[in-house]
């Protein structure tokens, strides 16, 4: 429920910043839990994306520091006049971000088959 709040808040210019943040405070939780469970040595299954037989490892720790780091950037690149909408559209600027936001997303959906493939067992 969080997650569907968060990407209705990156939708909208005038609350975009606030979805960063939120993101960014998700990540960290999800973190958190993530690193708690490998500190216990128990096993969990990664549920990241879908239902998965990965167990959660250390990859996830990396992948959620870099999506936290993101998540940083655009905080750090956010001006107060884009954050509230003050700059307009800029259709070229808009195509360019779509393209690397769904190349971006699709590396992060299949980090752990790319992780496995780079890193065999």
């Amino acid at each position: 429920m969080c997650e569907l709040a968060t990407a209705a808040l990156l939708a909208v210019d005038v609350t975009a910043l606030a979805g960063l943040g939120v993101g960014a405070a998700l990540l960290i939780v999800f973190t958190t839990a993530i690193s708690s469970v490998l500190r216990q040595g128990t096993s969990a299954s990664c549920r990241c994306f879908g239902a998965s037989a990965q167990p959660l490892g250390r990859r996830h720790l990396v992948r959620n520091a870099i999506l936290l780091s993101i998540a940083a950037a655009g905080v750090a690149g956010a001006s107060p006049t884009t954050a509230l909408g003050a700059a307009g559209w800029n259709p070229a600027a808009l195509l360019v971000s779509g393209f690397v936001a769904v190349v971006l997303a699709a590396l992060v959906i299949s980090y752990d088959d790319l992780v496995a493939v780079v890193l065999p067992r």
